[in-house]
């Protein structure tokens, strides 16, 4: 088994399980790429996974997210699913089916689901440290070719798949991802020799006091809710981390930590 298929793991955001007999085991390509479907319906989880299961439909997913947000396993990230019309794609791709809560032409869907898919791309990002930007750093870029670390069906297939809602979020998906992804990586280069530290910091007028703890491994800040007037998320965790001993790369248009390293 190569090394890499060793340390693949899946989501502990999925609240259901059906795994779908749709698939190659194992796949035969790390995962370099996230794909967005859309399932065409506004079908609920357990429905989904049910069909997708089923013998005569020859289609999966790895993961499935209902318009309530919640998030279906139908094929282990270690196996290649069946979705996008390309094999070439898919064993190289983990690819995520959203529910639509409108039908032809938009195909738009809730924003539950789409802050799901946020949430789902970044935890994805974070365990596959294959998918990269452009510039080579974690995270997704969506150029409309497959060489980005974001796909589509429609790049491989005559099809109208995710739809134009999505396609039209495409870039709001990365910019989203790659925000929180920046500051999920960021905190796990905390110093690791301590359990918990906490940190006193000024910003804007305002003295705030944020806590850091180690839990199994992984460090977790928790931020606090300030008076009016508290400096946005992103800001505040920039200068914790500098507190905290690191230099961060801060990109001013966007706001956003880009990346982070020791001092």
């Amino acid at each position: 088994m190569s090394d890499w298929l060793k340390g693949i793991t899946n989501s502990l955001l999925a609240v259901l399980t059906r795994l779908s007999p749709h698939k190659n085991s194992p796949r035969n390509q790390p995962i370099s790429k996230i794909t967005v479907h859309h399932t065409a319906g506004n079908i609920s989880l357990r429905a989904l996974l049910d069909w997708l299961a089923r013998v005569t439909t020859r289609a999966s997913y790895n993961y499935g997210i209902s318009s309530k947000g919640e998030i279906g396993l139908i094929v282990e990230e270690r196996n290649r699913c069946w979705a996008s019309s390309s094999a070439w794609n898919d064993n190289r791709a983990v690819v995520i089916g959203v529910a639509n809560i409108t039908g032809a032409p938009v195909w738009a869907v809730s924003d539950t689901a789409f802050d799901a898919l946020v949430g789902l791309c970044v935890d994805v990002c974070e365990r596959n440290p294959g998918i990269v930007r452009k510039d080579g750093t974690p995270g997704l870029y969506y150029d409309g070719t497959q060489h980005g670390s974001l796909t589509t069906h429609d790049m491989f297939a005559n099809t109208n798949c995710p739809g134009p809602y999505l396609k039209a979020r495409l870039g709001e998906l990365c910019d989203r991802v790659n925000a929180r992804l920046a500051g999920v990586l960021a905190a796990k280069e905390v110093p690791s020799d301590v359990s918990a530290v906490g940190v006193n910091v000024s910003i804007g007028g305002l003295t705030l006091h944020v806590s850091a703890e180690n839990i199994n491994g992984r460090w977790i800040l928790t931020l606090p809710d300030g008076p009016e007037g508290q400096p946005q998320p992103n800001v505040l965790l920039r200068v914790v981390l500098e507190a905290l001993g690191l230099n961060v790369a801060w990109d001013e248009a966007t706001q956003t930590i880009v990346a982070t390293q020791k001092v």
